[in-house]
């Protein structure tokens, strides 16, 4: 349904995610204006990675279930506080191989 393309792509992502879509870049262009994020990022990427990510964890969580590495398939709570702390810290050691003091 949402292949290039498809003829209810549009309709889909007006009544979809256009709302969220759309708070969640003017949450980062805040951040960003406010000197709390960089200011070399792509907010609409940033945006597209979080509801990319979150679709996935929705459309994918009973096979996750399966993956005993997976501790998050049933809370969907921890999987977005992982998200956003690798969004917010990545993934980088930090400098001298201590890790960052958490925010």
């Amino acid at each position: 349904v949402l292949e290039k393309g498809a003829p209810r792509a549009r309709e889909l992502a007006e009544q979809g995610f256009a709302g969220v879509f759309s708070a969640l870049v003017d949450i980062l262009v805040l951040g960003q204006e406010r000197g709390e994020l960089r200011p070399d990022f792509d907010p609409a990427l940033v945006a597209s990675l979080l509801i990319g990510a979150n679709v996935f964890f929705f459309q994918a969580r009973d096979i996750l279930r399966h993956y005993p590495p997976v501790h998050f398939a049933d809370d969907p709570a921890a999987y977005d506080e992982g998200l956003v702390d690798l969004l917010l810290r990545g993934l980088e050691a930090a400098h001298g191989g201590q890790p960052d003091p958490v925010r």
